[in-house]
């Protein structure tokens, strides 16, 4: 008849492991607790790119910025605290929609022609608006910059809006 041996673990051991699996635990409750009070409201899903309205970002925005050219032309950056995001868009002001171009653009203030630039030229339109930029951070600023043309008539904001 064989004999088997048991080979009994060692109490260190177990006392060992049990206070691993103690700290992990603790270890995993206090980066949730922690990771709640650091994370930012949530947001709708969107991307930088993603259009405001397919997204519904339209529904609650809000102008943060905007300029009048002489009564023909609004510039504006718009912002969905649903989204976290903005979007620039130009409005003619005299209903000529036809025959034009209408041109604008949104960028982050810190980065002009990086790659969240968003840039939408609309052919005889009254209005043209950008995709979304995401923001970052509360502390993420933008800037838009906007022109029509009709024929050989360039009508421009010169300088661009920030937030």
């Amino acid at each position: 008849m064989a004999q088997t041996r048991t080979r009994a673990f060692p109490r260190g051991g177990l006392f060992l492991i049990a206070l691993l699996m103690v700290g992990a635990v603790l270890t995993a409750l206090a980066l949730t607790s922690t990771g709640r009070a650091e994370r930012p409201p949530d947001h709708a899903a969107v991307n930088t790119g993603d259009d405001p309205a397919n997204a519904e970002c339209d529904k609650d925005a809000k102008p943060i910025a905007d300029s009048v050219v002489t009564g023909k032309l609004r510039l504006e950056i718009l912002y969905s605290s649903r989204c976290g995001a903005s979007w620039g868009r130009i409005t003619r002001l005299d209903n000529a929609g036809s025959g034009n171009r209408v041109m604008v653009s949104l960028y982050r203030r810190s980065d002009s022609t990086g790659g969240s630039r968003q840039d939408a030229v609309q052919p005889d339109a009254k209005s043209a608006s950008t995709t979304l930029i995401v923001r970052r951070t509360p502390a993420d600023r933008f800037c838009a910059t906007g022109s029509t043309s009709t024929g050989a008539e360039l009508l421009e904001i010169r300088d661009p809006i920030c937030t």
